[in-house]
C-alpha cells in the first residue's frame, strides 16, 4: 500500500470510530442514521478533497459494504431555470427503508462564555461556524429542499416520490473542551464525542516537555499514532506562532515520554 493510500486508510478508520453527535434522541427534530462499522478496509482511494466531502465518501463507502443496501443517488443537484437551488447529499435504501440523508462531520470547541444554553456554546475552531448554525441550516434549508417541486421531478425521474422517503442525518463530530476547565456535565451532546481540550497561547508552556505534531486538515480525522515527524516544544512554538498570527487554530497531537498520545487545539482567540 502506497503512502497516500495508507494515510487515507487511517483517516477512514478515524472516521468510523467517531461517534454520532447524538444518538438515542433527536435534536430539534433531526433523527440520526446510525450505522455499525462492518469493514475497516478501504477498497480504493478517494481523490484528495475537502474534509467534509471525504466524510461523505466514507459514509457512502460504509453503506456500500452491505450488498442489501443501495445508493440511489449522491450529490443530487436541484436546478431551476439554470440556478442551483441546492444539493441533496444522498438518497439511500438501507434495511429496506428509503432515506434522504444529509451527512455532516464537524469539529467543535466549547466556549462557556457564549451562552447559558449548552448547544449555543459549541463553535468551530476559528469561530466562523457553530453547532446551532449548522443545525438551523439543516432544519430550515437543506432538508426542506427535498420537498421542492424541482426535487420531486428528479425523484420521479428516478422512479420515486418524496413520500417514499424518510429524512435523516448522519452528524458526527469531534468535541474539545477548555484546558483545565472545571468539571462539567454535558447533557445535550454525546460525551463520547469529546476528543480532547483546547488551549490558548498563554497556556502553552504547561505542555513543555512533550513532543508535538501538527497534522494536515484531512488528518484531523485520524487517531494519533507514533509514525509521524515529532518535534520538540521549541520547534512547536515556532510553528504555532506562525499559524496563530494568521488567525488559524490548528489541531495538534502531543506525545508524552510514556508514549501517551493526545489530540488538542491551540486557539488564536483565547
Amino acid at each position: 500500500m502506497d503512502t497516500a493510500r495508507f494515510l487515507q486508510q487511517l483517516q477512514f478508520e478515524g472516521y468510523l470510530k467517531t461517534p454520532e453527535l447524538w444518538s438515542n434522541a433527536s435534536i430539534i427534530g433531526l433523527e440520526q442514521l446510525k450505522l455499525e462499522p462492518t469493514n475497516y478496509h478501504l477498497n480504493y482511494e478517494f481523490p484528495a478533497r475537502r474534509l467534509g466531502m471525504l466524510a461523505e465518501e466514507f459514509l457512502l463507502h460504509q453503506i456500500a459494504q452491505d450488498p442489501s443496501n443501495k445508493i440511489i443517488a449522491k450529490n443530487l443537484q436541484i436546478i431551476e431555470d439554470k440556478i442551483t437551488l441546492g444539493e441533496l447529499d444522498a438518497l439511500l435504501k438501507v434495511s429496506n427503508e428509503l432515506i434522504h440523508i444529509e451527512i455532516v462531520y464537524k469539529f467543535y470547541l466549547y466556549d462557556p462564555k457564549i451562552s447559558q444554553n449548552e448547544l449555543e456554546c459549541w463553535i468551530g475552531p476559528n469561530r466562523r461556524d457553530s453547532l446551532v448554525e449548522k443545525l438551523k441550516k439543516l432544519k430550515n434549508n437543506q432538508l426542506p429542499l427535498f420537498y421542492h417541486p424541482r426535487t420531486n421531478e428528479e425523484l420521479v425521474r428516478l422512479g420515486y416520490q418524496a413520500d417514499d422517503f424518510q429524512q435523516k442525518v448522519n452528524f458526527k463530530a469531534q468535541l474539545f473542551i477548555p484546558y483545565n476547565s472545571e468539571e462539567k456535565r454535558y447533557t445535550d451532546v454525546n460525551i463520547d464525542c469529546i476528543e480532547g481540550v483546547y488551549i490558548s497561547r498563554d497556556q502553552l508552556n504547561n505542555l513543555n516537555g512533550l513532543s508535538f505534531y501538527i497534522p494536515a486538515k484531512l488528518d484531523w480525522l485520524t487517531i494519533p499514532h507514533q509514525n509521524v515527524d515529532w518535534v520538540n516544544f521549541d520547534e512547536f512554538e515556532i510553528q504555532i506562532d506562525e499559524l496563530l498570527k494568521n488567525k488559524m487554530s490548528p489541531m495538534c497531537w502531543s506525545k508524552a515520554d510514556s508514549g501517551e498520545l493526545k489530540k488538542f487545539f491551540v486557539v488564536w482567540w483565547k
